[in-house]
């Protein structure tokens, strides 16, 4: 592995490979929409418990999922590292790029969000609401997560807003706006390679004059072109590792916080996140609220 790749995602990999995701087997159930709403017309407290309830499964099934998906893009990206196939890692970092961007639009805001309604939602799972309380932005952001994809434009009418996705510039804009540095640079350079453009072509020809009028075949140019791009790039990669984990790790400690055992992540108990400012905020949150860490090894 490159000094440069190892270097930066080591720490991340012990982390989410030591959480065990791949071996939960955790059941996830959701109310018919039409049940549930004669559920809440007959009784409020019950009709909250189950949205509350159905809404950290959301968050859970986001956050691992997302763990789990761009884990398995770093070992696309690992793997064509150590194979010297430059086309297959620029392939892969795209991808990583990608799902990493759709992880933190989808779940950056879910920890602080949940950790300020905990009053409300551990009122409401304890079946003891007496108002309608819910957070539609939330619940839209992860159903928008799960069920986003492409749908025709005859069909779009009559689909809920959050199954339609987004397009790949509106997913990358989160970068931006968390002031990522040459995210949108890498990004064109990976799909001129995978597309293919010129670089997948150029990058098998070396010239022999500066005119670039004479070339001689280069039939390894893997190696080089990826060494490059880590050196080029090394900033980014750091940036899209903790795009691609941070929010849905933080989301996984939140829920720690809430009586579903089901939903508990018993791994991340012998972790500190404080190095983390947006943990330092949420854990300060769920304590102001009475919060108390409900996980527990035993």
């Amino acid at each position: 592995m490159d000094p440069i790749l190892r270097q930066q995602a080591m720490p991340f990999i012990q982390m989410v490979d030591g959480l065990a995701l791949n071996r939960l087997t955790t059941r996830y159930s959701f109310m018919d929409a039409d049940e549930y709403a004669n559920l809440l017309n007959r009784n409020v407290g019950d009709g909250m418990r189950v949205y509350w309830s159905e809404t950290l499964a959301r968050a859970h099934i986001a956050s691992v999922t997302a763990i789990l998906r761009n884990r398995r893009w770093l070992s696309a990206v690992l793997s064509s590292e150590s194979d010297r196939n430059a086309l297959a890692f620029a392939a892969g970092f795209r991808g990583l790029l990608e799902s990493a961007a759709d992880t933190t639009t989808a779940l950056i805001g879910t920890p602080m969000t949940l950790a300020y309604y905990y009053p409300t939602i551990a009122t409401a799972l304890a079946g003891l609401a007496s108002n309608v309380a819910t957070s539609s932005e939330l619940e839209d952001e992860l159903i928008h997560y799960s069920h986003g994809r492409y749908i025709r434009k005859s069909e779009r009418a009559k689909t809920p807003q959050p199954h339609i996705a987004r397009s790949t510039h509106e997913y990358l804009a989160i970068y931006e706006k968390l002031k990522a540095n040459n995210v949108a640079e890498c990004y064109r350079f990976l799909c001129d390679l995978t597309h293919p453009g010129a670089s997948s072509v150029r990058m098998w020809l070396n010239s022999v004059n500066a005119k670039d009028s004479e070339f001689t075949l280069s039939a390894e140019p893997d190696g080089g072109i990826i060494a490059s791009f880590l050196e080029t790039y090394e900033t980014v990669l750091l940036d899209v590792l903790m795009f691609a984990f941070n929010a849905p790790v933080l989301v996984l400690n939140t829920l720690n916080y809430f009586p579903l055992k089901d939903l508990h992540t018993i791994g991340l108990l012998s972790h500190d996140l404080d190095g983390i400012p947006a943990w330092k905020s949420c854990r300060r949150e769920l304590e102001q609220g009475g919060a108390r860490l409900q996980a527990s090894a035993h």
